[in-house]
């Protein structure tokens, strides 16, 4: 005996699962459809990263290339600038002095040196060389001399010029007849009293300056002077 309910039943479940089967395979193509989607759009994205990361390496890449020919170009422009500044430091120097050739190629080497010793260029050293050059001092002096002046610019209190340095120990030495060779008792003198007492190295500077040709012709010596 057929019992066709029962039948009947099993084919509507049968059905039923075939259909939630069909239904899961739907969900799961959609799925994948949309899985797909995604992919698609974050490889758009990479991409679009790998374009803008790339963009972004080229724009730093180009920076940094800019800034060292400018640094470069400012290396090149400052040697010149200072070429043209000892040039210009020389053409003075030789309008006092019979020096050429050789002999002023190692004037200026002998400058550089000794700049270095003073914490000054050579430009600097020259500059203060030519002052005491136009007062009657030899080329070696006046090299040795514009080391002592351009170190009185480095013990002095306040911020002095290669020219005023010169001049103070110009004028000191034709006052007190103080040889060349004898120049740094100048400035150790006044920056001993400096540091003793209450008085700053440029008064004593600016003072002394004044009255030195006066106080000389009295018998008055340097030391007198300065106390």
């Amino acid at each position: 005996k057929i019992n066709f309910g029962s039948a009947t039943k099993d084919a509507q479940k049968t059905a039923k699962g075939m259909g939630d089967t069909a239904q899961n395979a739907k969900s799961a193509a959609k799925g994948v459809d949309e899985y797909s989607k995604n992919i698609s759009k974050a490889s758009a994205k990479t991409s679009k990263f790998k374009d803008l990361g790339r963009l972004a390496f080229n724009r730093v890449a180009v920076s940094l290339f800019d800034q060292a020919v400018g640094a470069a170009m400012s290396a090149v422009s400052g040697m010149v600038s200072n070429v043209f500044e000892l040039d210009s430091a020389l053409v003075e120097y030789r309008k006092v002095s019979d020096l050429s050739g050789k002999s002023l190629d190692n004037f200026v080497d002998k400058a550089y040196e000794m700049g270095k010793s003073v914490a000054y260029t050579g430009k600097e050293m020259i500059q203060s060389a030519t002052l005491f050059k136009q007062s009657g001092f030899t080329d070696k002096q006046s090299l040795q001399l514009s080391k002592v002046a351009n170190m009185y610019r480095n013990v002095a209190d306040e911020e002095i010029s290669a020219g005023d340095a010169a001049n103070f120990i110009i004028s000191q030495m034709k006052a007190f007849n103080i040889p060349a060779e004898n120049a740094m008792h100048i400035i150790d003198a006044v920056n001993k009293v400096s540091n003793e007492f209450s008085v700053s190295s440029s008064d004593i500077a600016t003072n002394i300056g004044k009255a030195s040709a006066a106080l000389a012709t009295g018998n008055v010596t340097y030391e007198q002077s300065i106390g």
